[in-house]
């Protein structure tokens, strides 16, 4: 239980099982990085095991085919303003835009905070469903620290089950928490989500025989705690003292709290000592060189801090596991401010271990060790810390006046307004600075004017860089503090289709890349991609053809669609439509040997839809 050798990759998560498809997914986040994003549906539906992140992030061409595959059927919801400015700019992010759905809380003083996701899969041979539940205490970021994740499967049918209606209720109040419509058909395919999730019954690990799922923040603002208990240890990164003494009266005997340093630093002795013992990550925990054995340098980067959040409890017989979402603070715990989602495991201590077991060396225990007070405790700069919560507050107040974007055509391209809908200030706040997440933070311009209700011009994009995530950063007016996120407004005159297919050109540069990406689409969902090579190889064509039997394997694959699966030969026809036509003289995109072999599997394909009774 709890063991930090049995590691999870997160991505390895979101994989199909074999002989199983990815058909929809919802995930929940308080912050998100639209980087790692981008990488996620590579998981989804095209293998990457063997690729670095890195490598996954420049091939822009599989990172286009994966996305064009899920967009419509990933929605992320996250705390809004709470999306992080990218450090780097991608052609790509665009293509996210209807994946991420911002939400507020419905309180405003607290945090849309749940960290879940739950994927759909389908057998297409047995028509059999297959749902993943994923519990994590990690947000959708790059984030290298120590978190914990609960997977749990499951098969729908029969009866509605009961344990299941606190995760229904969340994912029924998303809809409702999103600042805006949910675009397309995403609200529906949420209910029957949400319905075939009632009727699951989940896999639960070894030695457990009940779960219960606990949702905070939705509705009951009473505030939650684990039941009452006989011995507790408590996980968090981030600590309250209001928080640690109601959990202290909730059992007979605290065992431990663990958490970091500085947290800890801020709490009392008086609480501090009702835990047996007080402990933190130990140095080398810290300072490992990958995430498990074999992991190239590149990729192994140090893994930083403690951010897993757990309580175990025992009470009687009984072993209780929390895991979720939820800090040992007063806005998770006591005032319910929070959405929070936490899911709790029980089962006979006999079988799954001891609250004190989890403390043991060959669990949690490795990489623990006690805390020891600081000599001397540095006092937080007053100064410093009332120019954060201004900016805070002025990043809330920001994110709900409602600005939008509009675009317009021009001559030399589009321009871009950014439209307030009315004087707001902002207290503690200098000076505002604006740019659009796909253009770099040096395009920026001085936003202050959307304060006093005018609009804010943005310099000139070409229809490609277009995008309605707008990345803004707000300036303290008494320190060097700055806080930037992203909003993904809401726009007027975006040509999503245009701006879609500029993208697609701009990724397809060559024959190469169109080739590649036509056996990309050719490809079966879940085959891994780095099957069809990463420039030319042997179904390539060259410039000047010698013999018939080079252009035989990618005639197979097209032919072989056009017997099993003509529906995938639209999606070729779709990319030769975005592509256009060429200007004479340039290097083709579309080879015109690739142009003869279509046109008769064409003319095949509607020449058989005509005939279809």
């Amino acid at each position: 239980m709890l063991n930090p050798d049995n590691r999870h990759v997160y991505t390895d998560a979101l994989r199909p099982p074999p002989g199983f498809q990815f058909t929809q997914a919802v995930a929940t986040t308080y912050s998100l990085d639209l980087e790692t994003l981008l990488t996620v549906p590579l998981h989804l539906v095209l293998f990457s095991a063997t690729q670095p992140v890195e490598e996954l992030l420049k091939d822009g061409v599989t990172l286009l085919e994966a996305i064009r595959r899920t967009a419509e059927r990933v929605t992320v919801f996250a705390q809004g303003g709470r999306i992080l400015a990218p450090s780097r700019q991608h052609t790509l992010y665009p293509l996210l835009e209807g994946m991420v759905v911002e939400v507020a809380p419905p309180n405003p003083e607290g945090a849309f905070h749940p960290k879940v996701w739950l994927l759909r899969f389908d057998d297409p041979g047995t028509g059999g469903i297959l749902l993943r539940f994923l519990v994590l205490s990690r947000n959708i970021t790059d984030d290298r620290c120590w978190d914990l994740v609960l997977t749990l499967e499951g098969y729908p049918g029969g009866r509605r089950r009961r344990f299941n209606g606190p995760l229904c209720d969340l994912l029924l109040a998303l809809p409702i928490l999103a600042q805006g419509r949910l675009p397309g058909t995403r609200g529906e395919a949420l209910s029957e989500l949400a319905e075939v999730a009632r009727a699951t019954s989940w896999e639960l690990p070894n030695g457990f025989e009940q779960i219960r799922f606990h949702t905070l923040g939705i509705t009951d603002h009473q505030g939650w705690l684990p039941e009452a208990s006989d011995r507790l240890a408590v996980i968090s990164p981030f600590l309250s003292e209001g928080a640690l003494r109601e959990l202290a009266d909730s059992t007979r005997h605290l065992l431990a709290l663990v958490s970091r340093p500085e947290e800890i630093d801020k709490i009392s002795a008086e609480t501090l000592d009702r835990f047996e013992r007080v402990m933190v990550l130990a140095e080398q925990a810290e300072l490992e060189d990958g995430e498990e054995p074999g992991v190239p340098p590149a990729q192994g980067l140090p893994i930083h801090g403690l951010h897993a959040k757990a309580y175990v409890a025992k009470n009687g017989w009984q072993t209780h596991v929390y895991v979720g979402s939820a800090n040992a603070t007063a806005p998770a715990l006591l005032s319910g401010a929070n959405v929070e989602f936490m899911a709790e495991l029980i089962g006979k201590w006999s079988r799954v271990g001891t609250v004190d077991s989890i403390l043991e060396p060959e669990n949690l225990g490795s990489i623990l060790v006690d805390y020891e007070p600081p000599e001397e405790v540095t006092d937080p700069n007053p100064e410093v810390e009332a120019a954060r919560a201004a900016l805070e507050a002025a990043r809330r107040k920001f994110v709900a006046a409602g600005v939008r974007i509009q675009f317009q055509k021009t001559e030399a391209g589009w321009s871009c307004h950014l439209i307030s809908p009315g004087p707001f200030g902002l207290d503690g706040v200098v000076a505002v600075r604006a740019w659009m997440a796909t253009r770099k933070e040096a395009t920026g311009v001085f936003a202050d004017d959307l304060l006093q209700g005018r609009k804010v011009e943005l310099p000139e994009a070409p229809l490609g860089l277009l995008t309605s995530f707008v990345a803004f950063e707000l300036e303290s007016d008494s320190t060097a503090e700055v806080v930037r996120f992203v909003l993904n407004l809401k726009s007027e005159g975006l040509p999503v289709a245009e701006r879609d297919a500029a993208i697609v050109r701009d990724v397809i540069r060559n024959r190469d890349g169109f080739l590649r990406y036509v056996m990309l689409l050719l490809a079966q969902a879940g085959e891994d991609y780095g099957l069809w090579g990463s420039g030319r190889s042997s179904w390539t064509f060259p410039k000047h053809r010698t013999t018939p039997d080079e252009v035989l394997p990618l005639f197979e694959h097209l032919t072989r669609a056009f017997c099993r699966d003509p529906q995938r030969l639209a999606s070729v026809r779709r990319l030769i439509e975005e592509i256009g036509e060429e200007s004479e003289g340039e290097e083709r995109v579309v080879p015109q040997e690739f142009l003869e072999l279509w046109t008769v599997l064409d003319q095949a394909v509607r020449g058989s839809r005509r005939r279809r009774p």
